[in-house]
């Protein structure tokens, strides 16, 4: 293997002679591999970009179309409510409307012509009035401000016979049409009557008529129709009026409706928004500045992808250009330059892996035979200490008080076999020797374990230099893994300790003591950590 790699490495350093060109150029399919995730993300950035700047002023204009919107509607609903507050006021404090609904009807005239001033002061005191009259009921009169009607010829007449069907009423009528008294063209009102005298009277009304003219000249002022639109609709979902001076009902050409108010006092709909082409007239203007910005943008960016390319595909080209001298001289020479550089990692990685493998494999083996060689006590003190510090199969203190050998073993071993499939008893015997190591190193003590056979393990531990007694440590720690592995793995184990030696060559001798200490394990019980020193002394 490392004759192989020295071979590659001195092909690799070959300079190009006289190679035909590749009929795939691993350039170009770099730099055409940018360019389509590159355009790509491009423009889905500038489109989303687009479509949230769209949005906000969306938004935006939204949020302005109904401040706009309901400042009106409120606006409305004040003056529509002043107008009734007015009344009440001038009903409740002026005796004039009393005295005249119980007055004879061939009274003084001055009383009438008091009570016209009056219904004078109420038609000017608010622009939205388009009249003002009084009906009594003693003598089915009614009162206007251009003089006295009886009811039957009076224009309005179906309307106060509706009122007087509806004492209880409180509210604004419908939009409704209303010819006034000399007058020949009918006019769109809504009208509001209260009765005299007040509260709960049955002596008289008196009607309020407001103007929907006089309503739309106060509305119209309030809106830039070339830009958005207002309509007014009745609880009947009627056209009330168009606040427009084009004229006619142009609903079908406007824009998406963007809010919707309600009003309490009228009962009418307000539908407000911004007309068709009228929303981003503005915006387009912005946007197209953003589209010649992105054109530039992609062409600098265009360009400097040809150039960053360019630059670092050449010291990659050289690497190319000699892994190609090595595929052709291969028998089957790729076309393709990842092809090449495929085959020659994948062949130089494979060898390499085999090797370090084989090494793996090779150092294992060694380290178990080194162990074997450990415990039979036959090797010198010189062989085993240089084979020690050359595979290093366990981190040794720097002064060492000795050696120590300990056996485990796991009790009725045929059982665990019949229960355990092979891979899981391997990992349990795996999980045996992390979790006596972790324990013993907790303990303060150094230790290597390697299965001797397939029921015991052998644990040589290195003894740190002090003045204990090492076996009570390590009986501790035997009894702590014994009692871990019994609860977690649901094994029985049990462990023989052997004596303290000096040196590698006499670990033998302390195996010894430690399978003769589990050999004992049946009179002395399965689940005890026994000595060896202390079986022999007995």
């Amino acid at each position: 293997m490392l004759q192989y790699s020295t071979s590659i490495s001195k092909t690799l350093n070959l300079e190009e002679k006289g190679l035909n060109p590749l009929q795939h150029n691993w350039y170009r399919k770099l730099l055409l591999s940018y360019f389509p995730i590159f355009l790509i993300t491009i423009t889905i950035i500038v489109f989303l970009s687009f479509i949230m700047f769209n949005e906000a002023s969306r938004e935006e204009a939204a949020k302005a179309n109904g401040i706009s919107t309901r400042f009106i509607m409120e606006d409305l609903d004040r003056s529509i409510n002043a107008i009734e507050m007015d009344v009440l006021n001038e009903v409740e404090t002026s005796s004039l409307y009393s005295n005249y609904l119980f007055s004879d009807p061939s009274s003084d005239q001055s009383l009438m012509h008091s009570l016209v001033k009056r219904l004078r002061g109420l038609q000017t005191g608010s622009g939205l009035i388009e009249s003002v009259y009084l009906y009594r009921h003693s003598d089915q009169s009614v009162l206007t401000t251009s003089g006295q009607s009886p009811l039957q010829s009076f224009p309005d007449r179906p309307f106060i016979e509706q009122a007087l069907k509806e004492p209880d009423y409180r509210g604004w009528s419908a939009v409704r049409s209303m010819t006034g008294l000399g007058e020949n063209k009918p006019k769109q009102v809504i009208s509001m009557h209260k009765n005299l005298p007040l509260p709960f009277g049955s002596q008289g009304l008196l009607v309020i008529n407001v103007g929907i003219y006089r309503v739309e000249q106060m509305i119209n002022p309030m809106i830039n129709d070339s830009v958005s639109f207002l309509n007014i609709l009745d609880s009947g979902g009627e056209l009330i009026f168009e606040a427009s001076r084009m004229g006619g009902d142009n609903r079908a050409k406007e824009g998406k409706v963007l809010t919707t108010l309600q009003s309490d006092q009228l009962g009418w709909t307000f539908e407000s928004g911004l007309r068709a082409g009228q929303l981003y007239a503005w915006v387009s203007v912005v946007s197209y500045i953003w589209i010649v910005i992105g054109f530039v943008t992609v062409v600098l960016a265009i360009i400097y992808i040809v150039y960053i390319t360019r630059r670092n595909y050449q010291p990659i080209k050289a690497l190319m250009n000699r892994v190609e001298s090595i595929q052709l001289s291969m028998p089957q020479a790729a076309k393709d330059e990842l092809s090449m550089i495929d085959s020659a990692l994948e062949s130089l990685i494979s060898r390499s892996m085999d090797y370090d493998k084989k090494q793996h494999e090779n150092l294992q083996l060694q380290r178990s035979q080194l162990f074997m060689d450990l415990i039979s006590g036959q090797k010198p003190e010189e062989e085993l200490q240089s084979r020690m510090a050359e595979l290093a199969p366990v981190q040794l203190p720097a002064k060492t008080a000795g050696y120590a050998m300990m056996l485990g073993e796991i009790n009725d071993y045929s059982g665990f076999q019949d229960v355990h499939t092979v891979r899981d008893q391997n990992v349990l015997k795996f999980a045996l020797m992390n979790v006596f190591q972790e324990i013993s190193r907790n303990a303060g003590f150094h230790s290597w374990l390697e299965w001797i056979t397939g029921s015991r393990v052998g644990i040589l531990i290195a003894l740190p230099e002090g003045e204990g007694d090492y076996r009570e440590g390590l009986i501790h720690a035997a009894e702590e893994c014994r009692g871990w592995v019994e609860d977690k793995l649901r094994m029985s184990v049990s462990f023989g300790l052997g004596g303290k030696v000096a040196g590698l060559h006499e670990i033998g001798s302390s195996y010894r003591s430690a399978s003769e200490a589990l050999g004992h394990r049946l009179a002395m019980g399965e689940h005890a950590v026994l000595v060896g020193d202390e079986l022999s002394k007995g």
